[in-house]
């Protein structure tokens, strides 16, 4: 059987998370509970203090104070909520987005690895398909941290399985890099036990 080709591999990966995870886009009330009542006031505050020119450490607003720069799961270090600064405001949507991109990341990354241990697009596709549509994705959808760790430590393990392959320092590199976005956009337990798991 012929194997597929790149742009249908993407095209039907793409149709298949848009088909998946597409009622967090398009669905009244797709987000509840901890992303709305927890991720959403941080993005919200940390988006105010970056278009302020300064970092969102502490929270006044929240519980009489809160230590936000000491509370990993707040996200104020991941580099991807630099992008807050040049939003005009964090919405609903904004929400939506930042978790839709984490799950496309994560099937992605899922895919590339799969390919490099199977050599076939249609086994890697199903491999990702299967990752996306797993029961942590889909029960874990309000726990944003948990989805931003999960979708970097996918990537730190396709990068330690190439540089096992090819021992070459750049995937060594690559791994640590994406080990630290775990780090900074996730939640601790999921990236301690992610690192275990690695070792």
């Amino acid at each position: 059987m012929k194997d597929l080709s790149r742009l249908q591999t993407g095209l039907l990966l793409s149709l298949a998370l848009l088909f998946i995870h597409g009622p967090l886009l398009f669905q009244s009330g797709a987000l509840q509970r901890d992303i709305v009542l927890q991720s959403y006031p941080w993005l919200y505050y940390e988006q105010l203090c970056l278009q302020a020119g300064r970092l969102p450490t502490w929270n006044p607003y929240l519980a009489c104070g809160y230590p936000m720069g000491a509370d990993p799961q707040s996200q104020v270090w991941y580099p991807l909520h630099l992008l807050l600064k040049w939003m005009p405001t964090v919405t609903e949507m904004t929400l939506r987005c930042f978790l839709l991109l984490h799950f496309a990341l994560s099937a992605w990354f899922l895919y590339l690895f799969a390919r490099s241990l199977a050599r076939s697009r249609r086994a890697a596709l199903i491999a990702a398909l299967a990752y996306s549509s797993s029961g942590f994705f889909l029960g874990h959808g309000e726990h944003y941290s948990w989805i931003v760790a999960q979708c970097w430590l996918t990537a730190t393990l396709l990068f330690c399985q190439r540089y096992l392959q090819a021992n070459q320092k750049q995937y060594v590199i690559a791994a640590g890099l994406t080990y630290g976005l775990a780090i900074l956009g996730g939640y601790p337990g999921l990236v301690a036990a992610g690192g275990l798991a690695l070792l």
